[in-house]
């Protein structure tokens, strides 16, 4: 008998079974949940389908503007700030609501999965457990490729680097 097994099934599976056992360590108890379900919501929104590294470095963005006096200094409201993610932009849904509190309800199994690896990546970068290539270590903002040409604010802007489908830029020094 021959078994076949869908890599990313075993890897979805695989990234569950490493967040459930984080999430069940005493030790991260004192991580708010408020906020690691924001910034997850923001990687599945704005990252979903990108290479790990791509969405480690939307969650990176997110949690450089935290520490950025010119940005709210919490993640939701980062994530929430007007005008900043373009999936916000079009209103609050039942949907986003669900998700904000853990529910998958309604997803489809390859987006179950996505939310699941987002979640996984967003404890890791709020535990600081990943080193990212040090260009990215000023990011603030990624723009999508398909839209970066329009925006004539980049131009004051350090571009960083590419990944996926997003460019990454810094503030002018």
């Amino acid at each position: 008998m021959t078994v076949h097994i869908k890599i990313s099934s075993l890897k979805s599976k695989l990234l569950i079974l490493i967040a459930s056992l984080f999430f069940l360590n005493p030790c991260f108890a004192e991580l708010n949940k408020k906020e690691l379900n924001c910034l997850n919501l923001a990687i599945y929104k704005e990252a979903r389908g990108e290479s790990i590294l791509g969405q480690q470095l939307v969650a990176k963005v997110i949690l450089n503007r935290v520490k950025d006096p010119s940005f709210p200094n919490s993640v939701c409201k980062v994530v929430f700030q007007p005008k900043q993610f373009s999936w916000y932009n079009q209103g609050k849904t039942e949907a986003i609501g669900r998700l904000l509190k853990g529910s998958t309800r309604g997803l489809k199994p390859k987006d179950i999965a996505a939310y699941q690896e987002a979640q996984f990546i967003a404890l890791t970068m709020i535990k600081e457990e990943v080193e990212l290539p040090k260009k990215y270590n000023k990011a603030l903002y990624f723009v999508h490729t398909k839209v970066a040409g329009k925006l004539k604010w980049l131009t004051k802007k350090k571009f960083l680097g590419k990944v996926g489908s997003h460019r990454f830029y810094g503030n002018k020094e």
